[in-house]
């Protein structure tokens, strides 16, 4: 049986302070905190005020029902990560900050990697959403194609440059988050 599930059954209708419940059930005070917390997260416990806990309608419900409270993810975080230094986008927003212009041709010759996939299709649409966001300008004039018939390449300037990290795009969110401190 989880703790959590301990908790549950063994708190009543009074509020009980963490060190009661601690004794109790046997526990120490760092555990029935953490589990007061995820029990809280839940739905089945209330804090009534510091270090005092009671169950609340939902969990006198679980409680009379013999609900058995497994530990684990309860469900999909929506906290936005901060991305990691070594992406294609990192470097690519590196390169960018370093050259100030370019095209999505200079960006995937100068952070391309074996094993990255097709580094050029993810630039191109990374360098499209920060230019539809106001990172990036695109220049009137492209530089001249390497194919016949060519329309040439797009070039780029980069006009927001807020930090270090790189913008990161969510398309789930249809959004840009700045982890240098500015949401798009």
């Amino acid at each position: 049986m989880t703790i959590q599930t301990r908790i549950l059954h063994g708190l009543g209708d009074a509020c009980l302070l963490i060190g009661d419940i601690a004794e109790d059930l046997g526990l120490g005070r760092g555990q029935v905190s953490q589990a007061a917390a995820l029990l809280i997260a839940r739905g089945y416990v209330e804090r009534v005020e510091r270090g005092c806990f009671r169950l609340t309608g939902a969990g006198r419900r679980a409680r009379d029902e013999g609900v058995t409270i497994e530990t684990g993810v309860t469900g999909p975080t929506r906290a936005l990560r901060l991305p990691k230094r070594t992406t294609i986008r990192q470097r690519a927003w590196n390169a960018m900050r370093i050259t100030r212009t370019f095209t999505v041709a200079d960006l995937t010759t100068a952070v391309a990697r074996e094993g990255d996939g097709d580094v050029e299709e993810n630039l191109r649409r990374f360098v499209n959403a920060l230019s539809r966001a106001g990172y990036l300008a695109r220049a009137a004039r492209r530089r001249p194609g390497t194919a016949p018939g060519s329309n040439g390449f797009a070039v780029y300037s980069l006009v927001r440059d807020t930090g270090p990290v790189a913008p990161v795009v969510s398309r789930k969110r249809c959004a840009i988050h700045d982890f240098n401190g500015r949401a798009a």
